[in-house]
């Protein structure tokens, strides 16, 4: 046979994946793993906690399918528990800035009308 015309026993063969050159997506804040669900009207990129979960009537879930090589995504919010789905990341970074409504200390004005 030639050389070079027909490939060598295993050439076709996957390459080995070198660990150093695969990772897993993280949270630039927090850390944690996330995996991306490219959303099904917008086309973008959303982050959200790996662990499937059922939804109870409260929470915002992303349901996710498979679409070739994307995994694509639309958020429910109040899924029901028929439903599950992915936890949109932002809700649950424990390093997100989350304003809290504080009351208001000053004493309430009397009307004049009262």
């Amino acid at each position: 046979m030639p050389e070079g015309r027909y490939a060598a026993p295993g050439r076709f063969a996957p390459a080995p994946i070198d660990p150093s050159r695969t990772r897993v997506p993280a949270c630039s804040k927090c850390g944690r793993d996330l995996v991306f669900v490219v959303m099904h009207d917008t086309g973008k990129r959303m982050p959200c906690d790996p662990g499937m979960r059922p939804g109870d009537g409260r929470t915002t879930l992303v349901v996710r399918w498979e679409r070739g090589r994307d995994v694509v995504g639309r958020v429910v919010a109040q899924a029901t528990p028929s439903l599950s789905g992915l936890t949109p990341h932002w809700g649950t970074c424990p390093c997100r800035p989350r304003t809290v409504a504080v009351p208001d200390s000053a004493p309430v004005q009397p009307s004049l009308f009262d």
